[in-house]
């Protein structure tokens, strides 16, 4: 999109037809020997990148005159990296696709999404450690859900202690497409961050109460790195930022010269010029 808002190239990725190996339905799993659980494979994901490029780079977009890449991201999905995956995430190869570096990095390789709801009891116990649903929401900006991260994570750490304890990192969807970029576990965006149980809106910073219940303090503390290395490699590209879809929804009118953006439901390109008004 240039400065005029007028779409220079736009490509997508349908994962059900365009990744049938997955054999995704709408690009998720429901499982039906537990109610409520519903995943996305993260590797679909991570090879859905590699394929958009691909298309963008046979499109007529003309790559050197995109200046930074931003993207939006499902707000509540999680990624949970293994143990030692950041020398992978350092290392990545421009040359080589995504896919076929990144397929051990993942201590899980399904991602809860927005749509599971199978931790209403990880839900009741959060709020009953800080004190009832209000005063979690106080803390964190709302009570407990399903959805939200920090639910997911304290099912994972109730029931699957060794995965839990081979994950290096927890991302969600909008950071770790970031981290992709940047190749470096990149932090994660304040209005994403609200909606995870975990954060402590008036300090925007992590909630040490809600985090207890965790057992993890240290997991969440995270920089985002300054250069995209395998995208800048590859494509001259500057990362900007990547955000979860409902922060996207608060942009009245933007402006931007040539950029690109992208994310697992939307692709935008994003340019060197940026102005939003609210």
């Amino acid at each position: 999109m240039d400065s005029n808002l007028n779409i220079i190239a736009s490509e997508l990725i349908h994962f059900d037809s365009d990744l049938p190996h997955y054999k995704t339905k709408d690009g998720v799993y429901r499982d039906p020997s537990i109610n409520g659980r519903i995943v996305s494979p993260t590797l679909m994901w991570v090879e859905a990148l590699d394929l958009i490029f691909q298309k963008l780079s046979k499109s007529n977009l003309d790559f050197s005159k995109v200046s930074a890449v931003s993207g939006s991201g499902q707000q509540h999905g999680s990624v949970y990296w293994k143990n030692g995956s950041s020398k992978i995430l350092s290392s990545l190869d421009h040359k080589k696709p995504l896919l076929e570096q990144l397929e051990s990095a993942f201590s899980i390789k399904e991602s809860p999404i927005w749509m599971d709801c199978s931790t209403t009891a990880e839900c009741r116990a959060i709020e009953k450690a800080c004190g009832g649903a209000l005063e979690l929401a106080k803390v964190t900006g709302s009570r407990a859900y399903e959805r939200f991260t920090g639910p997911q994570i304290k099912k994972i750490f109730d029931h699957q202690p060794d995965v839990y304890n081979n994950t290096e990192r927890i991302s969600l969807v909008s950071s770790f497409m970031a981290s992709l970029f940047v190749g470096s576990y990149a932090a994660i965006d304040h209005s994403d961050g609200a909606g995870m149980n975990l954060m402590d809106i008036k300090k925007k910073a992590w909630s040490k109460v809600a985090l207890e219940v965790l057992n993890d303090y240290e997991m969440f503390f995270h920089v985002l790195a300054g250069i995209p290395m395998f995208l800048f490699d590859q494509y001259r590209l500057i990362l900007m930022v990547v955000a979860g879809n409902c922060p996207w929804f608060g942009i009245k009118t933007w402006r931007f010269g040539p950029c690109i953006c992208c994310c697992w439901k939307d692709c935008f390109l994003l340019c060197r010029e940026v102005c939003f008004s609210f």
